[in-house]
């Protein structure tokens, strides 16, 4: 039985995570101050001023480091994405039964991104991926869910990669830079 009353939560929450994925994707505005009517007045003093310091460069960034990042921000939204899925159309696993299903999938991922230079990129974007572990998940979860029915576990793997796409890619618009930094600078 299709939850009929839930599909306007689930409209509402992807109209939500649109316009939350489109407004942190816009670049920054500056302002400029307006000019001044008068002339600027002349500085007669002329001084010198040292040079800053120049900072240290970071290390350069490895890319095992990008892909493991890529790996965690992916897992890290498919966690969220497969709870709020299961959630809203009553599927349900054991929580062994959920982690391999996560972890399924993350392993689907990064099988196509260690496939990524074969196929010039493509099995690396974000779509291919999210289409080949949909149909993945929607095996994992018709096996390790309790529910056997396909209109309960369709529905719920389309809400879970839904999810799933818009968390990744708000999370990769705030966190990728900081987290590649931060494990580059940590040898990861």
């Amino acid at each position: 039985m299709f939850p009929h009353s839930r599909i306007w939560h689930f409209l509402l929450l992807v109209v939500i995570f649109l316009l939350v994925t489109v407004a942190l994707g816009r670049p920054a505005v500056q302002s400029t101050p307006a000019p001044s009517p008068g002339p600027e007045p002349r500085v007669l003093v002329q001084t010198t001023i040292p040079p800053p310091p120049v900072p240290d460069s970071p290390p350069a960034e490895n890319p095992n480091t990008r892909m493991k990042v890529l790996l965690l921000l992916h897992v890290v939204a498919t966690v969220f994405g497969l709870r709020a899925g299961m959630k809203v159309f009553y599927e349900n696993t054991m929580w062994s039964g959920f982690l391999a299903i996560v972890a399924i999938d993350a392993l689907a991922v990064g099988a196509m991104m260690l496939l990524g230079p074969m196929t010039e990129g493509f099995t690396a974007m974000l779509g291919p991926q999210v289409a080949v572990t949909g149909l993945i998940m929607m095996v994992t979860l018709h096996h390790f869910g309790f529910t056997k029915e396909r209109f309960t576990v369709i529905p719920a793997v389309l809400l879970a990669k839904a999810f799933g796409f818009f968390a990744e890619v708000a999370l990769r618009m705030l966190f990728l830079d900081a987290l590649v930094r931060f494990a580059t600078s940590r040898g990861l």
